[in-house]
């Protein structure tokens, strides 16, 4: 009966795949099989209400803790169900220390009997998180930490291990192991601040200092982490600008932790311990010069394009002089810029599509201020377009810019069109092909 579901499925015969179920659920309640259905329909008719206020969101988890509980009693060993159980009781205001600590423990001893799935970060943590956070089992922490560490470990070494895998994919589990590691890292430093073990986040922070990335959110993330261990040690200064560092890496609209925006709570409330004063704080926290834009537009240029002579990352010196005759193409971006991440794969194919032509040059502006995030982030992604440092340019043009943009410049120097912001648009090749077949012909 699955494998006809399956094969109807696949067919798209929806009503026929919902007869089978309904036929698996009446003939074999207790079933696997059954279970599958069941937990499948629900996920399908509830949906998490992502951008739902906080009493939508609330009933959403109430009801999940209600559904699950009670398939739980049918199916008592199995972990996957509790695990639900436990993720909605750590989501709902009013669950006790004592619902912790005893569907925690239930959780460990059936994932441990049976640990047929896994998940990042792993259950230990998530377990030993809760813990923390309700301040029980306290002494069953260091143990959750480590099993759940040394189990996703041995995973992802055995896949980087395997020599047929591709060098994209290999980078990405070296990743993981990091993200990993700073993950282990925060849970320990709750744990230590909880139990009043201060002194121990020296050899946190010194794992941590062996960490690096060129990815602005794994950045933030380790940088956050490193923030507070040099706070639990008594070093606020260097934690205040740690914190101010990562919040200014971090993507547009993230919050740190479960909707609540702790990086810039920690970042406000060490800059009142440490004296400062509400005037000098809206300095510390001053908005990039350049902003990021999502949705795409075209405009027109107010100011024109300077002369400019400037030096790449690797040493090449191009002048705007020099390409007359050509059209340019400039995409100007920043590392900490989440639509030019996105917008990144596609600038380099037309890169690599123009790069051969005569009448075409193409080539990018960075507006960083640490230029030394710029050259790991293009070795990391593979991006092989010209980059060259040109925040005074920039500024020069648009004193307040939003990123990306792309600047058509005509044969004669002359700076015709930008476009703004990235939306994912699956024409986006078309129509920077269009604007260019305009600009070289004079349009």
């Amino acid at each position: 009966m699955t494998f006809l579901a399956s094969g109807y499925e696949s067919a798209g015969d929806l009503a026929v795949v919902n007869k089978i179920n309904d036929e698996i659920l009446k003939e074999h309640p207790a079933s696997t099989a059954a279970k599958r259905v069941l937990v499948d329909r629900w996920r399908k008719e509830h949906p998490y209400p992502r951008g739902a206020d906080e009493a939508q969101i609330g009933a959403w988890w109430r009801a999940s803790l209600a559904t699950y509980q009670e398939w739980h009693k049918g199916w008592p060993q199995d972990s996957l169900l509790l695990d639900q159980v436990f993720r909605a009781l750590t989501n709902l205001p009013d669950t006790s220390a004592e619902q912790i600590a005893k569907t925690g423990d239930q959780l460990i001893a059936l994932y441990r009997a049976n640990p047929n799935w896994y998940g990042m970060p792993p259950v230990e943590f998530r377990v030993a998180d809760a813990f923390v956070k309700y301040k029980v089992n306290l002494d069953k922490v260091p143990t959750l930490v480590k099993e759940g560490y040394r189990s996703a470990l041995a995973r992802l070494e055995e896949r980087l291990g395997d020599d047929r895998s591709p060098d994209e994919l290999q980078t990405s589990r070296r990743e993981s192991i990091d993200a990993l590691r700073v993950e282990r890292a925060r849970v320990l430093l709750d744990y230590h601040a909880a139990v009043k073990q201060p002194e121990k986040a020296r050899e946190i922070e010194a794992d941590l200092a062996s960490l690096s990335s060129a990815k602005p959110e794994a950045r933030s993330n380790l940088l956050q982490r490193q923030a507070q261990a040099a706070e639990l040690l008594g070093r606020k200064l260097d934690a205040l600008m740690m914190y101010r560092a990562a919040l200014g890496l971090r993507p547009p609209g993230q919050s740190s932790r479960g909707g609540k925006d702790e990086l810039a709570e920690n970042v406000e409330r060490l800059w009142k311990e440490l004296g400062g004063t509400p005037a000098a704080y809206s300095l510390l926290i001053e908005q990039r010069k350049a902003t990021e834009a999502v949705e795409s537009r075209w405009e027109r240029p107010q100011n024109p394009l300077p002369s400019f002579s400037l030096t790449d990352l690797d040493g090449k010196t191009w002048k705007l002089a020099s390409m007359e005759g050509k059209v340019v193409l400039i995409n100007i971006w920043a590392t900490w810029c989440g639509p030019c991440w996105r917008e990144h794969p596609e600038f380099q194919k037309l890169y690599e599509r123009l790069r051969e032509r005569s009448d075409v040059a193409v080539i990018s502006f960075t507006v960083d201020t640490d230029i030394g995030k710029v050259a790991p982030y293009m070795k990391e992604n593979g991006y092989t377009f010209p980059v060259i440092p040109a925040q005074e340019v920039v500024d020069a043009v648009l004193p307040v810019v939003a990123i990306p943009q792309d600047w058509f410049v005509d044969a004669k120097g002359k700076l015709q069109w930008m476009q703004v912001g990235f939306d994912g648009d699956p024409k986006w090749h078309e129509m920077m092909m269009a604007k260019l077949d305009e600009v070289l012909k004079g349009r």
